[in-house]
């Protein structure tokens, strides 16, 4: 691997080489693509990930070799397959993907003697020696470059969240921002004035030994500074008040907005990473709230300051100007380095946020197993690539501070240079020097403060990316409340079903059914036929490719999927209780709980008895992993849980799988008195003979 610890080796790489922009995978089947799309930016052609998703689909575990040929030809690529030895892998041209560990996908850019430079969509840029390629490298090699019909594109708007229209969306935000504004010039009409007071000081009642006008001055200059002081605490006061604004604001809506995006969404990624696209809405307004009057008015005041530079200073101004505009020139060159590092950083922070969370919901069965030293060595080993990723950017941070630094020194010890000159030539007064230096000072604060903010914000393209990945996915379409309570009873009915993971092999194919009102149906077929994916359907968490789902001969998705679940209940495989009372849980967390018929769908659930015997009984505290409780308890609170909806179809996918024959004896006979359509998928006899219908699923059937 490359010498991390050495600063000065690091220096080469980030001023000299030409890199391939890196494209992060969203989800853990995205790998492929997100190599097809490295490779046809760097031929020239710009795209995104998400816009070859948007072009493609694929199995939701990612692409096949297969897949991945034929999608980079419809791109106009040229594919070489090759079986090779890692000693081999040199001939290739590059940049070329490689297969990786049996199930990724990773990019070769290129070979620099012994080195490798891998471009992982998952981890990141690594720099591999040979012995460390042959760890990973299945012997599979794709080489793609450009057929002749291939057309480069410049230009591509990528599809981000607008900023301006969270900004619209925010109430009393415009009106808070004036009132900062108009703080903010008076404080720095009062930062422009206290210069003048020490150069007449200086060229005058030195000079005239004017006591009086020395205290006139500074009377002033002391109530300046009181109002200047007070206006920015009044301004503190509201810059915080705006920051709490937007943050309750943004964040329910974006809320709200994750809670309605398809469940697929969610299956497919990790935990960590979509917690991690969330947060970077509060790094958008931290920079929004923290720079953007700070800017503005920044902007204004070197106006002012240039004129108040030119007026005391002349021909220095231009040394300013010049040094300025050198710092200006070391951000630039560092900003797409930076920005790479800053990425890497926070895909990494990602990762590992979702391996801990990970092992929090898994630690039972991490203690079972005894695989506790393993968990510890790949936690050390994500810990290790976050610190390296913090060390890169932090070597960036390193560099371009000492150059800044070197700029700033060698601006001031010119402009005292120089300006000692004038003074002895006697063109400017040491007051006006002074004055001069003051302002010159101020203004390289300001233009300090421009550059580096600027950089923030535009580094916030990084989070806006990030967040788009959730702001900007299509929502389940929710449609005005219909008032269902006429329903006594209600029918189901799947029409010509069909639904794929992968458009080679369909889970469910034209798949018809009719389940009449208060009917109670069991699913039966072996594992992996589809049971739970019809389930899915059934219950509007997957959309089918084809057919129609008719809740009382009405369309579900015509209905508004909203309104449909307000009449159904669910108990799935993958359910969960919530941190909160038994009683909360039970409710589905209602603002006004009826307690009554949370206790008579307990007893229906037959958990009541049990409950009563806690000691804090309906009002006793569970854990997200509800780890106080046993299986079988959780699925009768669930039952419970589905029961308090008062629902006309009640899906249960293997809900009574943790209870013994007796408590699952009591409650079927407690939902089989009940008014309602059920829909079963079950392996026990028992539970599958109280069905009036046995529907099999299989290869045929489906």
């Amino acid at each position: 691997m490359k010498d991390n610890n050495s600063l000065f080796n690091f220096i080469p790489d980030l001023f000299f080489r030409k890199k391939i922009n890196i494209t992060y995978q969203e989800s853990i089947a995205d790998c492929g693509l997100a190599c097809i799309s490295m490779i046809l930016c760097h031929y020239g052609y710009n795209t995104t990930l998400k816009e070859l998703k948007g072009n493609n689909s694929f199995h939701s575990r990612g692409l096949r070799l297969k897949d991945l040929l034929e999608i980079s030809e419809n791109n106009k690529l040229n594919t070489n397959v090759y079986s090779l030895d890692v000693d081999e892998i040199n001939l290739l041209k590059k940049p070329c993907i490689l297969h990786w560990d049996m199930n990724h996908f990773v990019i070769l850019e290129k070979v620099n003697k012994n080195k490798f430079f891998i471009l992982d969509p998952e981890k990141g840029e690594k720099i591999l020696s040979i012995n460390e390629i042959s760890k990973h490298f299945t012997g599979v090699a794709i080489e793609l470059t450009p057929a002749p019909e291939f057309k480069k594109r410049s230009s591509f708007n990528k599809k981000t969240i607008k900023l301006i229209d969270l900004f619209k969306s925010s109430k009393g935000l415009s009106s808070a921002l004036l009132k900062i504004f108009a703080i903010s010039i008076l404080i720095e009409s009062i930062t422009l004035t206290i210069p003048i007071g020490i150069q007449l000081i200086m060229d005058h009642v030195i000079v005239t030994k004017d006591t009086l006008l020395l205290s006139s001055i500074c009377i002033f200059l002391i109530f300046f500074t009181l109002v200047k002081t007070f206006s920015d605490i009044i301004r503190s006061y509201m810059s915080l008040s705006i920051n709490i604004l937007l943050d309750i604001q943004w964040k329910n809506s974006l809320f709200s907005h994750l809670l309605k995006i398809p469940i697929h969404y969610f299956s497919s990624r990790k935990l960590g990473d979509i917690q991690s696209r969330f947060n970077s809405i509060e790094d958008i307004r931290e920079t929004f709230c923290n720079n953007i009057v700070d800017l503005i008015i920044d902007f204004l005041m070197i106006i002012g300051l240039l004129s108040m530079m030119i007026i005391y200073g002349g021909s220095l101004t231009i040394v300013v100007i010049l040094f300025s505009a050198l710092y200006f020139l070391v951000k630039i060159i560092v900003y797409k380095i930076y920005k790479n590092a800053s990425d890497k950083k926070i895909q990494d922070e990602a990762t590992i946020n979702s391996f801990f969370m990970e092992s929090l919901y898994s630690m039972p069965t991490i203690k079972v197993l005894g695989i506790l030293t393993n968990r510890q060595r790949i936690y050390n080993d994500k810990v290790k690539t976050l610190n390296k990723s913090e060390i890169k950017k932090n070597k960036i941070e390193i560099i371009t501070n000492a150059l800044s630094s070197i700029i700033i020194a060698l601006d001031q010890i010119v402009i005292l240079w120089v300006g000692s000159y004038l003074v002895i030539n006697s063109t400017i007064t040491i007051g006006m020097f002074i004055a001069f230096n003051t302002y010159r000072g101020q203004f390289s604060d300001r233009i300090t403060n421009i550059i580096n903010k600027s950089v923030e914000l535009k580094l916030l393209s990084l989070h806006n990316e990030r967040l788009s990945g959730i702001a900007l996915q299509e929502k389940e379409i929710f449609k005005k409340y219909i008032d269902s309570e006429n329903y006594d009873i209600a029918s189901l009915e799947l029409s010509h079903v069909s639904y794929t993971y992968d458009e080679s092999n369909y889970t469910i194919s034209d798949f018809s059914i009719k389940i009449e009102g208060g009917e109670s149906v069991a699913i039966v077929g072996p594992s992996g036929a589809g049971k739970s994916t019809l389930i899915k359907i059934m219950s509007g968490l997957i959309k089918p490719q084809s057919g129609e789902v008719l809740f009382n001969n009405i369309d579900i998705y015509s209905l508004g999927i909203n309104n449909y679940r307000k009449n159904i209940s669910c108990i799935l495989q993958e359910d969960k209780l919530f941190s909160g009372t038994i009683a909360e849980n039970i409710s589905g967390f209602d603002d006004d709980i009826d307690m009554e018929y949370v206790t008579e769908c307990a007893i229906k659930a037959n958990i009541h008895n049990e409950i009563i015997s806690f000691p804090m009984g309906y009002y006793t505290q569970l854990s997200e992993l509800g780890g106080s409780i046993s299986g079988g308890q959780k699925q009768r609170i669930m039952i419970a849980r589905a029961l308090y909806k008062k629902p006309k179809i009640i899906f249960m996918d293997e809900a009574t799988s943790h209870l013994d024959t007796n408590n699952e004896s009591i409650v079927n006979k407690s939902i089989a008195n009940l008014n309602v359509t059920r829909i079963i998928v079950a392996h026990r006899e028992s539970t599958i003979q109280s069905a009036d219908r046995v529907i099999h699923l299989n290869s045929e059937s489906k």
